[in-house]
């Protein structure tokens, strides 16, 4: 469970304050306050959306692959690299020749 002190409260019940007297005098026709309040409104969308992306790429992330990858003969595997120092280049170039 996080832990809050009441400075932190305090802080954020201050900023919440903050925001919506702006939010209403957006509302009372104030033009600066409407630009201050969509533009936080577009921040916190934005941040949504990130998050919404985030959880997204999270979920399949996490999901196992469907099929085993299977090993292709490349030159960091030994018996390829055996191989090419030998001179024989035919398993670089195709897996099943080895």
């Amino acid at each position: 469970m996080p832990r809050f002190t009441i400075r932190t409260l305090l802080a954020i019940l201050t900023v919440c304050a903050i925001v919506f007297v702006m939010v209403g005098t957006a509302y009372r026709g104030q033009y600066w306050a409407w630009g201050v309040t969509i533009g936080l409104v577009s921040l916190i969308v934005t941040a949504l959306v990130h998050a919404a992306w985030f959880g997204i790429v999270w979920v399949f992330a996490r999901m196992p692959a469907s099929r085993p990858l299977t090993e292709v003969a490349t030159p960091t595997t030994k018996a390829a690299v055996d191989a090419a120092s030998a001179g024989d280049t035919r398993s670089l170039t195709d897996p099943r020749s080895a």
